[in-house]
């Protein structure tokens, strides 16, 4: 057992891995800790000699036993990190500007003037100046996008029918992210029962009705399931939309770098080969690419990865994604050493094709390729001057 040491919230306990995970999954292994249990607190992962061999943590013990907790623990590491795969990323561009000045504790500076407010966990609330950085960098997308490829934009509902993410099991792949919705029972009798009674949520999920619905974790579901079965013309077609979405981020939410509840531009490109992959996907890459030096933001567009969760295959998949080249993202720095993600492009060949029976206007289903285009427009404000 690895040595006890003080944390800032009281003890922190060391548990050993069986077996050692290479550093090239550090960042992988990092975001799922906090999805092992509801009573972990904090963590710090050990290294040694460029290996992962442990962590530290500290946890509430009334929720969850030390024994269960690194049963849990190394469960995770023998189910999802099995294989030591590393595949390095492919830079498809980077900045031509190399230095700026950055905003610290950028924020806090919207709070103190008034244009942020943290309303819970995951949730934010934000004034006109931001909205100003957000609508500039929408519309900059949005241009691109009609302007380029003839779109077609569309506004969804907030809510995503269940069944649309069983028909590509979603969560076989990402149930850490899923959020539901339900109502009460329609029934008289279960309305008079809950004005009656002072009961706690845990009653009123009892009396719901099941899940039928959820808060969707990206925009492109709703364009796969409005064109469902229908028919899609054999030059093939652009959708974009902007909306909502939705994913449950455990402790890992930070203010507006990664929220629960969060706005993005997508793009999706429906038809063959030619049409998404050859004829379309450089463009629009490249306008982006020349959207981003024009106003000077500093990063880099590389080869990535989905976090894949709860599932063997789950490094498996990932190596194929980068080998394929699947999948690219546009990270930005914020500061000189760290960057997030503000988008991603990713290549679903036939997946979605077969999943939603999307149909060229002669019969035949979309055989080749899917391609959305996702920006997470609400984390723009880390590159701008917000006065």
């Amino acid at each position: 057992m690895l040595v006890w040491k003080k944390g800032e919230s009281g003890k922190m306990i060391g548990i050993a891995f069986r077996k050692e995970v290479s550093m090239a999954n550090y960042q992988d292994l990092f975001q799922r800790i906090y999805y092992i249990s509801d009573a972990i607190r904090k963590f710090e992962l050990i290294t040694q000699e460029n290996k992962i061999i442990g962590l530290t943590l500290d946890f509430d013990s009334e929720k969850v036993s030390f024994n269960e907790l690194e049963k849990k623990v190394n469960l995770l590491i023998e189910q999802e990190f099995n294989k030591n795969l590393s595949i390095p990323s492919k830079v498809k561009w980077k900045s031509k500007v190399q230095s700026r000045t950055y905003f610290k504790n950028i924020f806090q500076v919207m709070e103190e003037q008034g244009e942020a407010f943290e309303m819970g966990e995951g949730l934010v609330a934000v004034g006109q100046k931001f909205m100003k950085v957000y609508e500039f960098f929408d519309q900059q997308l949005k241009s691109i996008v009609m302007s380029n490829f003839n779109a077609k934009e569309y506004q969804y509902p907030t809510l995503l029918s269940y069944k649309a993410l069983e028909k590509i099991n979603y969560m076989n792949s990402f149930p850490q992210f899923l959020m539901f919705i339900t109502h009460l029972h329609n029934e008289i009798d279960t309305y008079y029962k809950v004005q009656d009674s002072q009961m706690g949520y845990e009653e009123y999920i009892k009396m719901s009705d099941g899940i039928g619905h959820c808060l969707p974790p990206t925009m492109c579901y709703h364009t796969y399931q409005q064109y469902s079965g229908r028919q899609i013309p054999r030059e093939g077609i652009v959708i974009t939309s902007r909306g909502k979405s939705f994913r449950y981020e455990s402790k890992y939410y930070k203010n507006l770098e990664r929220l629960w509840d969060f706005t993005i531009r997508e793009i999706v490109f429906m038809g063959d080969n030619d049409f998404v992959f050859k004829n379309n996907r450089e463009i629009l890459l490249q306008k982006v690419i020349e959207l981003f030096d024009t106003i000077g933001l500093i990063g880099v567009c590389q080869s990535a990865s989905d976090p894949f969760f709860a599932d063997e295959s789950m490094l498996d998949r990932r190596a194929i994604q980068m080998l394929k080249e699947s999948k690219y993202e546009f990270r930005l720095n914020v500061d000189a050493e760290h960057t997030i993600a503000v988008g991603s492009s990713n290549l679903h060949n036939d997946y979605f094709g077969k999943a939603f029976d999307l149909k060229f206007a002669d019969g035949d289903t979309i055989k080749h390729h899917v391609w959305d285009l996702d920006w997470n427009v609400l984390r723009m404000h880390f590159f701008v001057n917000l006065d």
